[in-house]
């Protein structure tokens, strides 16, 4: 059987080989000049990607002449192989036909003719019956990625000489033209090889794909240099910030070595380009969700992608770039830990309308017949009621000031609305409820507490020099990111705890927010209830905060002795607030002071007034009061608290109820005015 070797073609493909490992070998003379021209000047950060570039280029020029060298080799000798196993067969057919002559004579009864062809047979033995093996033939060849992007904080800066630069670019050019009719030569021989000459085994090759690659690489290079040549020609300066060159050279990362700091570099349009390549949009989405809890951090990043701040108004306008990142990952924005308020709303409340979107659309194509896609969500237990109940606390209120949903976490479940502009707010005070707090059913009344609270404020700021500016700049926050126990779980701490934890961070985060965008502001936090507890958790975890106040508290966080337990701003103070038949509260108190063995007091309330039972005075907090001195409408004195609750249970009113001696006293503590607070009994002056 013949074998299948094309010898012409094994020929050329030596010589097709032979050619490009000369070209590759006096490449790195040809380039010589041009690097070191280039070099002279190319320093900082892309200087030494440059550098690197070129050293990887070399390395792999070298293992790719290597790996045609040794193709050449290899297919010689197949060559060779070819031959010997060719002449083999030849002389295996001769001799075959002689023998099958040979064996006639032997048959045809001639005496003497047989007895010649036997002595023949004697000096024509059968040749070599054993074929020559198949040759193998390997060429791996991949080259080395090289590195074009800096990356990382982009502190330092890089110089060059753009002149030079193009120089090296045209050089390299040349010389990778000129490469390149040898790879098509290469590549062409390959082929009709690998077709004319199966006998071969070809054990690996990737050489043909691997040089293909090297000539892509090499012409990248000059795509890069040209461009950083022409960045530093657009500046007109010899000294570029490796910050402002990471956001042209993002294109060449690999997604792994991109990092926030990068993506801070970019403008929305080199942002948007970059995010198309599904890897590097997820790239992002992984970093945004796995960051560690650092306020400072993230805010300074945030802040960096650029937006304006009115300083007449404190108002926060986004920039393109965080406006693309909102739109792109609103789930993840709502709730990132130093993004700025007014983002974080514009995020949420996106994800509120699209999610209720795609329950009304669900609902109207099975309404009318056809079957779409259900919602991921649907069959969650209480998605949708969470959904409408904050829909429904974001449009209440009855003064039409503008509402943040500053925190969204459906699935824990968790939220926070702000009336008033948070970011801008020189006041800001943090409500925290009490027990059977739910985002499913209580966003409602907890926005409007904060509604009512928010006007509390703007009529006592109104009415007397306060820091809060002209107009007032408020925000309170109807706060659940971490909903609170339920009534059965009253005297566990461990929810307290834990949303003592939620409220920490959340306030620190609010602090780091505030600092990133230069507004300095008092923070405050009003617990009503169990909500006392989770207040008091946070404070001994610490918190940026300057006072607490703890309306109708049901007793103390087990193992705190006093406020000296709580980690505060310097000079912050913690108020105690209830009304003198506050059942609720009293029973709280008791109930945990015989469960933890804390000892409360009774002390009379100055000026007369009805005795309330406190901690002892070791504990520290100051006491004010809740019981109002009248119930006139058309009264200048404030009105009782009369029921456990933030707002009103029928005709009783409640801590935050407006125009409540302690809905009075929580304007005071937040607002600064803590000369007008009053205990119970006491008057109020100009309270209209």
């Amino acid at each position: 059987m013949v074998i299948a070797f094309d010898d012409g073609a094994a020929d050329a493909l030596i010589t097709a080989a032979n050619s490009a490992d000369e070209v590759l070998r006096a490449e790195g003379g040809f380039l010589c000049g041009a690097v070191e021209q280039a070099v002279q000047d190319f320093n900082g950060g892309y200087g030494r990607l440059f550098k690197d570039a070129c050293a990887i280029r070399s390395d792999d020029r070298g293992k790719l002449s290597g790996v045609l060298a040794a193709l050449a080799e290899d297919v010689g000798e197949a060559n060779h192989r070819a031959q010997q196993e060719k002449a083999r067969q030849k002389n295996m057919e001769a001799w075959q036909q002689r023998d099958n002559i040979r064996k006639q004579h032997l048959l045809s009864g001639d005496i003497a003719e047989a007895s010649v062809t036997v002595a023949t047979m004697v000096l024509d033995p059968m040749p070599e019956s054993t074929p020559v093996p198949a040759p193998a033939v390997s060429a791996v060849f991949s080259p080395r990625d090289r590195p074009r992007f800096a990356g990382g904080p982009g502190t330092g800066t890089t110089s060059a000489d753009p002149e030079k630069l193009r120089g090296f670019a045209s050089v390299s050019r040349t010389a990778t033209n000129t490469l390149n009719s040898h790879f098509v030569a290469v590549r062409n021989a390959w082929s009709s090889f690998t077709a004319s000459c199966s006998w071969v085994t070809i054990e690996t090759e990737s050489f043909v794909a691997g040089f293909e690659m090297l000539l892509a690489a090499n012409a990248a290079d000059a795509d890069w240099i040209e461009q950083v040549a022409t960045a530093f020609e657009t500046a007109g300066s010899g000294s570029i910030a490796d910050s402002m060159l990471n956001g042209l050279f993002i294109q060449y990362a690999a997604p792994n070595q991109v990092g926030l700091n990068d993506i801070a570099g970019l403008n929305a349009a080199q942002l948007t380009t970059w995010l198309a390549a599904p890897a590097n949009k997820a790239r992002l989405q992984g970093l945004l969700q796995n960051q560690e809890y650092n306020p400072a951090v993230t805010a300074a990043w945030w802040t960096s992608l650029g937006h304006t701040v009115d300083n007449g108004t404190g108002k926060v306008t986004l920039g393109e770039t965080q406006q693309l990142l909102i739109n792109t990952f609103p789930s993840i924005i709502g709730n990132l830990q130093g993004v700025s308020y007014t983002a974080r709303n514009q995020a949420n409340q996106l994800v509120l309308t699209q999610m209720l979107k795609e329950f009304d659309v669900f609902v109207h194509e099975t309404a009318v017949g056809r079957h779409p896609i259900a919602p991921p969500w649907i069959n969650t237990p209480g998605y949708l009621d969470r959904l409408r109940s904050i829909k429904t606390a974001l449009e209440t209120g009855q003064h039409g000031v503008a509402k943040q949903l500053i925190s969204l976490n459906l699935d824990q479940p968790g939220a926070a609305i702000s009336v008033g502009d948070l970011d801008a707010a020189k006041v800001t005070t943090y409500q925290v409820p009490g027990v059977d707090t739910t985002v499913a059913k209580s966003m409602p009344d907890l926005a409007l507490a904060a509604d009512t609270q928010y006007h509390q404020q703007l009529r006592v700021a109104q009415l007397n020099d306060t820091h809060a500016g002209i107009p007032p700049r408020l925000a309170v926050v109807g706060w659940v990111a971490f909903e609170p126990a339920p009534a059965a779980g009253v005297f566990d701490d461990a929810n307290a705890r834990t949303g003592g934890s939620f409220l920490s961070k959340d306030i620190n985060t609010l602090a780091a927010v505030q600092n990133s965008l230069g507004n300095t502001a008092s923070n405050n936090i009003s617990g009503l209830s169990y909500g006392t507890l989770t207040a008091q958790a946070a404070a001994v975890e610490g918190m940026a905060v300057d006072s607490i106040n703890l309306n109708a508290d049901i007793g103390v966080l087990k193992g705190v002795a006093g406020v000296q337990d709580f980690h505060l701003n310097p000079g912050a103070d913690v108020y105690q607030t209830k009304f003198t038949v506050d059942n609720v509260s009293d029973i709280g108190n008791v109930s945990r002071e015989r469960i933890q063995g804390f000892h409360y007091q009774t002390n009379q309330a100055p000026q007369g007034g009805p005795s309330f039972t406190v901690p002892v005075p070791a504990y520290g907090a100051i006491q004010i009061g809740a019981d109002g001195v009248g119930t006139d409408a058309g009264s200048l004195t404030p009105l009782s608290t009369e029921n456990h609750g933030w707002l009103e249970d029928g005709e009783k009113l409640g801590y935050a109820s407006l125009n409540t001696e302690s809905s009075f006293n929580q304007a005071y503590v937040s607002l600064g005015l803590t000369d007008k607070l009053t205990n119970s009994g006491e008057p109020v002056e100009n309270h209209e």
